[in-house]
Protein backbone atom coordinates (compact mmCIF):
# COMPACT_ATOMS: atom_id res chain seq x y z
CA UNK A 1 0.00 0.00 0.00
CA UNK A 2 2.93 2.90 0.76
CA UNK A 3 3.47 2.54 -2.88
CA UNK A 4 -0.11 4.22 -3.64
CA UNK A 5 0.75 6.76 -1.30
CA UNK A 6 2.32 10.20 -1.02
CA UNK A 7 2.55 12.80 1.28
CA UNK A 8 3.91 15.81 0.58
CA UNK A 9 4.97 18.15 3.51
CA UNK A 10 6.07 21.96 3.00
CA UNK A 11 8.77 22.81 5.56
CA UNK A 12 9.82 26.36 7.19
CA UNK A 13 11.67 26.40 10.78
CA UNK A 14 9.12 23.78 12.02
CA UNK A 15 8.54 22.74 15.30
CA UNK A 16 8.09 19.39 17.37
CA UNK A 17 4.47 18.80 15.26
CA UNK A 18 6.19 18.01 12.62
CA UNK A 19 7.78 14.96 14.34
CA UNK A 20 4.05 13.90 15.18
CA UNK A 21 2.67 14.04 11.75
CA UNK A 22 5.41 12.88 10.01
CA UNK A 23 5.35 9.59 12.58
CA UNK A 24 1.58 9.43 11.67
CA UNK A 25 1.95 9.33 8.23
CA UNK A 26 4.30 6.17 8.52
CA UNK A 27 2.19 4.51 10.60
CA UNK A 28 0.17 4.39 7.88
CA UNK A 29 2.05 2.73 5.24
CA UNK A 30 2.56 6.70 3.79
CA UNK A 31 5.87 7.97 1.82
CA UNK A 32 6.99 10.27 3.34
CA UNK A 33 8.09 13.61 1.24
CA UNK A 34 9.73 16.74 2.56
CA UNK A 35 10.34 19.73 0.62
CA UNK A 36 12.25 22.09 3.20
CA UNK A 37 12.44 26.10 2.24
CA UNK A 38 14.30 26.93 5.38
CA UNK A 39 15.13 23.59 8.08
CA UNK A 40 16.36 23.56 11.74
CA UNK A 41 17.50 21.10 13.89
CA UNK A 42 13.80 19.34 14.09
CA UNK A 43 13.78 18.75 10.20
CA UNK A 44 17.54 17.05 10.15
CA UNK A 45 16.72 14.67 13.19
CA UNK A 46 13.90 13.55 10.99
CA UNK A 47 15.86 13.32 7.69
CA UNK A 48 18.44 11.34 9.90
CA UNK A 49 16.36 9.51 11.73
CA UNK A 50 12.96 8.46 9.63
CA UNK A 51 13.05 6.74 6.48
CA UNK A 52 11.45 10.00 4.05
CA UNK A 53 11.93 11.38 1.07
CA UNK A 54 13.83 15.09 1.15
CA UNK A 55 14.43 18.30 -1.24
CA UNK A 56 16.45 21.31 0.86
CA UNK A 57 16.02 24.26 -1.35
CA UNK A 58 18.36 27.18 -1.20
CA UNK A 59 15.80 29.88 -0.94
CA UNK A 60 12.24 29.74 -0.09
CA UNK A 61 10.28 29.16 -2.31
CA UNK A 62 6.88 29.90 -1.00
CA UNK A 63 3.99 27.39 -0.87
CA UNK A 64 3.04 27.49 -4.75
CA UNK A 65 6.57 26.43 -6.12
CA UNK A 66 7.07 23.95 -3.36
CA UNK A 67 3.64 22.50 -3.69
CA UNK A 68 4.51 21.93 -7.71
CA UNK A 69 7.80 20.33 -7.04
CA UNK A 70 6.04 17.97 -4.69
CA UNK A 71 3.32 17.15 -7.56
CA UNK A 72 5.41 16.99 -10.16
CA UNK A 73 7.65 14.08 -8.55
CA UNK A 74 4.13 12.41 -7.61
CA UNK A 75 3.25 12.54 -11.35
CA UNK A 76 6.71 11.03 -12.30
CA UNK A 77 6.24 8.40 -9.96
CA UNK A 78 4.14 5.27 -9.35
CA UNK A 79 1.80 6.44 -6.68
CA UNK A 80 -1.77 6.77 -7.13
CA UNK A 81 -2.68 9.01 -4.52
CA UNK A 82 -0.99 12.35 -3.13
CA UNK A 83 -1.59 13.91 0.22
CA UNK A 84 -0.68 17.49 0.88
CA UNK A 85 0.12 18.91 4.73
CA UNK A 86 1.10 21.85 6.09
CA UNK A 87 4.14 21.12 8.92
CA UNK A 88 2.07 22.14 11.83
CA UNK A 89 -1.35 19.86 10.72
CA UNK A 90 -2.14 16.93 12.69
CA UNK A 91 -4.02 13.62 12.02
CA UNK A 92 -5.58 10.59 13.61
CA UNK A 93 -4.55 7.15 13.58
CA UNK A 94 -7.13 5.98 11.22
CA UNK A 95 -6.87 9.52 9.02
CA UNK A 96 -5.88 8.00 5.48
CA UNK A 97 -8.03 5.02 5.49
CA UNK A 98 -10.71 6.45 5.96
CA UNK A 99 -9.76 10.00 3.19
CA UNK A 100 -9.17 7.00 0.99
CA UNK A 101 -12.29 5.25 1.39
CA UNK A 102 -14.49 8.52 1.27
CA UNK A 103 -12.29 9.38 -2.08
CA UNK A 104 -13.24 5.80 -3.69
CA UNK A 105 -16.78 6.09 -2.62
CA UNK A 106 -17.35 10.08 -4.12
CA UNK A 107 -15.70 8.94 -7.61
CA UNK A 108 -18.72 6.05 -7.78
CA UNK A 109 -20.98 9.35 -7.38
CA UNK A 110 -18.77 11.55 -9.60
CA UNK A 111 -16.44 10.73 -11.83
CA UNK A 112 -15.05 13.82 -12.09
CA UNK A 113 -13.93 14.55 -8.47
CA UNK A 114 -10.41 16.24 -8.25
CA UNK A 115 -10.09 16.62 -4.45
CA UNK A 116 -11.29 15.91 -1.65
CA UNK A 117 -10.06 17.70 2.07
CA UNK A 118 -11.13 16.96 6.32
CA UNK A 119 -13.09 18.84 7.91
CA UNK A 120 -10.60 21.25 9.73
CA UNK A 121 -10.71 21.57 13.99
CA UNK A 122 -8.75 25.23 14.74
CA UNK A 123 -6.24 24.55 17.53
CA UNK A 124 -6.20 27.64 18.71
CA UNK A 125 -9.56 27.70 20.29
CA UNK A 126 -10.90 24.32 19.71
CA UNK A 127 -10.88 22.36 23.45
CA UNK A 128 -11.16 18.79 23.56
CA UNK A 129 -14.48 18.91 24.80
CA UNK A 130 -15.31 20.46 21.56
CA UNK A 131 -13.39 18.52 19.53
CA UNK A 132 -15.18 15.30 20.81
CA UNK A 133 -18.18 17.29 20.12
CA UNK A 134 -17.21 18.03 16.38
CA UNK A 135 -16.90 13.81 16.04
CA UNK A 136 -20.20 13.14 17.91
CA UNK A 137 -21.83 15.56 15.42
CA UNK A 138 -20.09 13.95 12.39
CA UNK A 139 -21.99 10.80 12.75
CA UNK A 140 -25.05 11.86 11.80
CA UNK A 141 -23.78 13.33 8.01
CA UNK A 142 -23.17 12.04 5.50
CA UNK A 143 -19.56 10.64 4.76
CA UNK A 144 -18.57 13.45 2.40
CA UNK A 145 -20.52 16.84 0.44
CA UNK A 146 -19.76 18.62 -2.25
CA UNK A 147 -17.74 22.14 -1.78
CA UNK A 148 -16.72 24.98 -3.81
CA UNK A 149 -13.22 25.18 -2.04
CA UNK A 150 -10.45 22.77 -0.15
CA UNK A 151 -7.97 23.60 2.17
CA UNK A 152 -4.60 22.41 0.46
CA UNK A 153 -3.26 20.93 3.94
CA UNK A 154 -4.87 17.27 4.37
CA UNK A 155 -6.01 17.14 0.97
CA UNK A 156 -6.11 13.89 -0.98
CA UNK A 157 -5.72 14.22 -4.93
CA UNK A 158 -5.04 11.90 -7.93
CA UNK A 159 -2.92 12.37 -11.00
CA UNK A 160 -5.97 13.52 -13.57
CA UNK A 161 -6.62 16.19 -10.38
CA UNK A 162 -3.71 18.14 -11.84
CA UNK A 163 -3.84 16.74 -15.11
CA UNK A 164 -7.50 18.34 -15.38
CA UNK A 165 -6.87 21.42 -13.36
CA UNK A 166 -3.36 22.36 -14.06
CA UNK A 167 -0.37 22.83 -11.40
CA UNK A 168 -0.30 25.79 -8.77
CA UNK A 169 -0.11 29.82 -9.79
CA UNK A 170 3.69 30.79 -8.67
CA UNK A 171 2.78 34.19 -9.13
CA UNK A 172 0.53 33.83 -5.98
CA UNK A 173 3.94 32.64 -3.19
CA UNK A 174 1.90 31.54 -0.46
CA UNK A 175 -1.73 33.32 0.09
CA UNK A 176 -4.88 31.99 -2.17
CA UNK A 177 -2.82 29.34 -3.47
CA UNK A 178 -5.54 26.75 -2.73
CA UNK A 179 -8.35 29.63 -3.67
CA UNK A 180 -7.02 29.74 -6.91
CA UNK A 181 -6.88 26.09 -7.94
CA UNK A 182 -9.94 24.87 -6.71
CA UNK A 183 -11.76 27.97 -8.52
CA UNK A 184 -9.88 27.14 -11.56
CA UNK A 185 -11.26 23.00 -10.75
CA UNK A 186 -14.94 24.81 -10.29
CA UNK A 187 -14.75 26.78 -13.87
CA UNK A 188 -14.06 23.29 -15.14
CA UNK A 189 -16.69 21.87 -14.17
CA UNK A 190 -14.86 19.41 -11.84
CA UNK A 191 -15.67 18.30 -8.27
CA UNK A 192 -14.44 18.93 -4.91
CA UNK A 193 -15.68 17.15 -2.17
CA UNK A 194 -15.41 17.05 1.91
CA UNK A 195 -14.81 14.13 3.81
CA UNK A 196 -17.95 14.91 7.25
CA UNK A 197 -16.09 12.14 9.13
CA UNK A 198 -12.22 13.03 8.92
CA UNK A 199 -10.49 15.86 11.12
CA UNK A 200 -7.36 17.73 10.71
CA UNK A 201 -6.15 19.49 13.84
CA UNK A 202 -4.75 22.51 12.10
CA UNK A 203 -4.14 26.06 13.16
CA UNK A 204 -5.89 28.69 10.98
CA UNK A 205 -3.99 32.18 11.23
CA UNK A 206 -1.99 32.72 14.39
CA UNK A 207 -4.84 35.10 16.23
CA UNK A 208 -8.19 35.29 16.91
CA UNK A 209 -11.16 37.92 17.83
CA UNK A 210 -14.85 37.37 19.38
CA UNK A 211 -16.89 39.17 16.69
CA UNK A 212 -20.67 39.02 18.57
CA UNK A 213 -19.96 35.60 20.54
CA UNK A 214 -18.01 34.33 17.33
CA UNK A 215 -14.56 33.67 16.82
CA UNK A 216 -13.11 34.36 13.98
CA UNK A 217 -9.16 33.86 12.67
CA UNK A 218 -6.90 36.10 11.29
CA UNK A 219 -3.22 36.47 10.48
CA UNK A 220 -1.42 39.69 12.47
CA UNK A 221 1.97 39.21 11.03
CA UNK A 222 2.78 42.22 8.16
CA UNK A 223 4.10 39.24 5.85
CA UNK A 224 0.99 37.62 6.01
CA UNK A 225 -1.42 40.17 5.27
CA UNK A 226 1.02 41.42 2.58
CA UNK A 227 0.45 38.40 0.44
CA UNK A 228 -3.62 37.86 1.56
CA UNK A 229 -4.02 41.37 0.64
CA UNK A 230 -2.00 41.34 -2.59
CA UNK A 231 -3.37 37.75 -3.91
CA UNK A 232 -6.70 38.76 -3.32
CA UNK A 233 -6.70 41.82 -5.28
CA UNK A 234 -4.79 40.34 -7.89
CA UNK A 235 -7.14 37.23 -8.14
CA UNK A 236 -10.12 39.77 -8.70
CA UNK A 237 -8.66 41.54 -11.16
CA UNK A 238 -7.50 39.31 -13.31
CA UNK A 239 -7.54 35.62 -12.19
CA UNK A 240 -9.81 32.99 -13.66
CA UNK A 241 -12.85 32.83 -10.99
CA UNK A 242 -16.14 32.73 -10.34
CA UNK A 243 -17.98 36.03 -10.71
CA UNK A 244 -19.71 35.67 -7.45
CA UNK A 245 -16.24 34.86 -6.18
CA UNK A 246 -14.96 37.87 -7.06
CA UNK A 247 -17.67 39.98 -5.43
CA UNK A 248 -17.80 38.39 -2.03
CA UNK A 249 -14.26 38.40 -1.55
CA UNK A 250 -13.80 42.06 -2.84
CA UNK A 251 -16.25 42.57 0.49
CA UNK A 252 -13.72 40.83 2.51
CA UNK A 253 -11.17 42.35 1.21
CA UNK A 254 -11.90 45.58 1.56
CA UNK A 255 -12.75 44.59 5.37
CA UNK A 256 -9.58 43.55 5.62
CA UNK A 257 -8.17 46.72 4.48
CA UNK A 258 -9.83 48.50 7.12
CA UNK A 259 -9.84 46.13 10.14
CA UNK A 260 -6.08 44.51 9.49
CA UNK A 261 -4.51 48.11 10.69
CA UNK A 262 -6.69 48.67 13.79
CA UNK A 263 -5.97 44.58 14.89
CA UNK A 264 -2.04 45.33 14.03
CA UNK A 265 0.36 45.85 17.26
CA UNK A 266 2.36 48.49 14.30
CA UNK A 267 -0.61 50.15 12.95
CA UNK A 268 1.71 52.32 10.67
CA UNK A 269 3.93 49.55 9.36
CA UNK A 270 0.96 47.67 8.64
CA UNK A 271 -1.00 50.17 6.86
CA UNK A 272 2.26 50.68 4.67
CA UNK A 273 2.65 47.31 4.05
CA UNK A 274 -1.52 46.94 3.22
CA UNK A 275 -0.69 50.07 0.54
CA UNK A 276 2.40 48.48 -1.44
CA UNK A 277 0.35 45.16 -1.38
CA UNK A 278 -2.67 47.19 -2.90
CA UNK A 279 -0.01 48.90 -5.76
CA UNK A 280 1.40 45.35 -6.11
CA UNK A 281 -1.99 43.12 -6.79
CA UNK A 282 -3.13 46.09 -9.31
CA UNK A 283 0.08 46.47 -11.51
CA UNK A 284 0.77 42.50 -11.35
CA UNK A 285 4.13 42.70 -9.50
CA UNK A 286 3.69 39.05 -8.19
CA UNK A 287 5.65 36.33 -6.69
CA UNK A 288 8.28 37.00 -3.67
CA UNK A 289 7.97 40.47 -2.48
CA UNK A 290 10.90 41.94 -0.67
CA UNK A 291 9.45 44.61 1.80
CA UNK A 292 10.15 42.22 4.56
CA UNK A 293 13.26 39.27 4.64
CA UNK A 294 11.90 35.86 4.53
Amino acid sequence: MSKKLLAGIIVYYPDANLIKLVDALILQNVDVFLYINKGNSISEMIINNRKVFSFESPTNNGLSKSLNKIIKQFLKLNYKYLFTFDQDSLIDDNYVKIMIDNYKNALKINKNVVCLSPKIIDEKFDNEELIKNNYYKSKDLPKFKDVKFSITSGSVFLKNSFLKVGLMNELLFIDGVDTDWCERAVLKKLKLFKSNNVFLKHKIGNKFINVFGIKKSYHQLDLRVFYIIRNSIYLILYGENRINWKIVEFQRTITRILVYPLLSLRKRKTLWIILQAIKDGFIKEMGKMTYIDH
